[in-house]
This record gives C-alpha cells, sequence and structure tokens, in this order.
C-alpha cells in the first residue's frame, strides 16, 4: 500500500493554518499606528458628547459633530464639505477591541497575538466552510493554501483598528458554512426552533461585524 500523499494526512490542514499564521508573525512587533491611537484614547478616555465612544469606535461622525466637539480647526480642514461624515456602525468589532484594551492595555504585541488568533479561526472557517461546499480535500486544501498565503491580509492582521476586516471574516465564513452544510442535506422539520435560533443569532453576528455606514 502505498504512502498517503501530504494533502491526504490528517495534519495537512493545521499545517496550511499553520503556515498562515507564520507569515503574519512579523505583525508582533508593529504596534500601534493611524487610528489605533485615536481608539485607545477613547478607550481610556472618552470624551462625553462625542459620536467615538467605547461600544462605537468607527463613529467619527459628521463635521458638525466634530467642530462640536473639538473646535472647527482642531481636527478637519477649511475646506471639508459641509456635508462630511464618516459612520460606520461596528459595534462587534468596537466591543472586541474594548474587551482587549481593558485585558491588555497598550501591550502591542499580545494584541496583535490576539490577531493572529483570529487569523487562525478565520482560516479554520475556511476550510470547513471549502468542505462543505463539495470540494476535494486537494482542492480544498489549494483553496487554503491560497487564502493563507495572500497578501490582502496584511492590513487586517497587522492594523488593530482594521480588526474588524478579521471578525467579519470568521462571521461571514461561519454563516456561509452553516448554509452550505444545510443545502447539502434533506430539508427536516424541527419543532424545536434550535436551527432557526442558530441561524438567526449568526446573522445577527453578521450584520453587526460588517461595514456598514450610518445615515443620520
Amino acid at each position: 500500500m502505498s504512502a498517503a500523499r501530504w494533502w491526504q494526512r490528517p495534519w495537512a490542514p493545521l499545517g496550511v493554518i499553520l503556515l498562515g499564521v507564520a507569515l503574519h508573525l512579523p505583525a508582533l512587533h508593529l504596534g500601534f499606528m493611524a487610528d489605533d491611537w485615536g481608539q485607545q484614547l477613547t478607550l481610556e478616555q472618552p470624551i462625553a458628547g462625542s459620536t467615538m465612544q467605547p461600544w462605537s469606535l468607527y463613529d467619527f461622525g459628521t463635521r458638525a459633530s466634530i467642530a462640536e466637539t473639538f473646535g472647527d480647526d482642531s481636527v478637519m480642514p477649511w475646506w471639508t464639505d459641509a456635508e462630511w461624515k464618516a459612520r460606520f456602525f461596528r459595534p462587534l468589532t468596537s466591543v472586541v477591541l474594548w474587551g482587549e484594551s481593558e485585558l491588555l492595555g497598550r501591550n502591542g504585541p499580545a494584541r496583535h497575538a490576539l490577531g493572529l488568533l483570529w487569523q487562525a479561526l478565520f482560516l479554520t472557517l475556511a476550510w470547513r466552510l471549502f468542505l462543505a461546499l463539495g470540494l476535494t480535500r486537494g482542492r480544498a486544501l489549494l483553496a487554503l493554501a491560497v487564502l493563507a498565503c495572500e497578501d490582502g491580509a496584511m492590513m487586517s492582521v497587522g492594523w488593530l483598528a482594521n480588526r474588524n476586516s478579521l471578525l467579519e471574516g470568521a462571521v461571514m465564513g461561519h454563516r456561509a458554512g452553516m448554509h452550505a452544510a444545510g443545502c447539502g442535506q434533506a430539508p427536516v422539520m424541527r419543532s424545536d426552533g434550535a436551527s432557526f435560533q442558530a441561524r438567526t443569532f449568526s446573522g445577527d453576528l453578521d450584520l453587526q461585524a460588517l461595514e456598514n455606514a450610518l445615515r443620520s
């Protein structure tokens, strides 16, 4: 009996996931940058009346609200359009960053280590999705390897303020996996409603993790 090819071995998916995490190990040395500082300041010293609060770290407000909070010339240049606004609805990511800050403070390496764990979770859910879609093990591993090695994750893993992208990927990967697995099964009527509740909860997480703009 010939030896199994490497992609047929039980450890192969774990090896690819660990490779995908290892590629981002340099992120441990990045520390805080750009929006990270403003969000951390909000978490440590929230400003009364500001749209940015620990539970709404991506609600940068409107030109009018910023001028009211900080003064006309303190943040926005004079030529900013009067209708300017940047208000993103990301409560799930905000609460996650709030919890990270409470737990680890300004410990950059530890905060980025959590990003590596989120990346590992994302890749794990992607692997389950590829199998649920009916890909062969070899093709699923190839898709996982491409996903693990692509450089588009550099910002989501290495930038704390972009943690929302990792959460989006994890939540959507879970949701899509549930849907793909359900499509592969015969319809079953369930009286306890557990399946419906699980999908509803997952859909609610979808909404909270996605990058949504408010129109207020």
